[in-house]
């Protein structure tokens, strides 16, 4: 079983892409702290330092403008996620958000559950970074 959001960004998609990939704008809606880019073969550690978590994130894979795609550990196995943009018109982008695999037993449901929160905060914050400026995590 997978996560899966989808959602629309009344945004350009180089704009969506860069907010995602840069450190600096990850840091103004999502992270707390980012060690990098998110840019292929790197190894990145994001903090939230609000909730006292932190992770790597590796396996980088990004294709400009397109698709990103890493691995993370939030847990005791690593999951894959993959972030990819699609421009409905020159300024909407359609993002979607699949991380895998998750099994049926009742705390992978409920890890889940917890993910699709977050993916849903993730698009919910980038959306009010990228409209307004505003940072929600704040």
């Amino acid at each position: 079983m997978n996560v899966k959001i989808v959602d629309k960004i009344s945004k350009d998609i180089s704009t969506v892409y860069q907010a995602i990939v840069q450190k600096e704008q990850l840091c103004s809606y999502f992270t707390s702290s980012s060690s990098a880019n998110l840019d292929a073969g790197e190894r990145v550690i994001w903090e939230w330092e609000d909730a006292g978590a932190k992770c790597e994130v590796f396996k980088i894979e990004t294709l400009a403008n397109k698709t990103i795609s890493f691995e993370w550990s939030t847990g005791a196995e690593a999951k894959q996620v993959i972030i990819e943009l699609n421009a409905i018109t020159d300024s909407q982008t359609k993002i979607t958000i699949t991380e895998s695999e998750f099994g049926n037993s009742e705390s992978d449901i409920k890890a889940m559950l917890g993910q699709t929160q977050g993916w849903t905060h993730f698009v919910c914050c980038l959306k009010a970074y990228l409209y307004a400026n505003i940072n929600l995590r704040q």
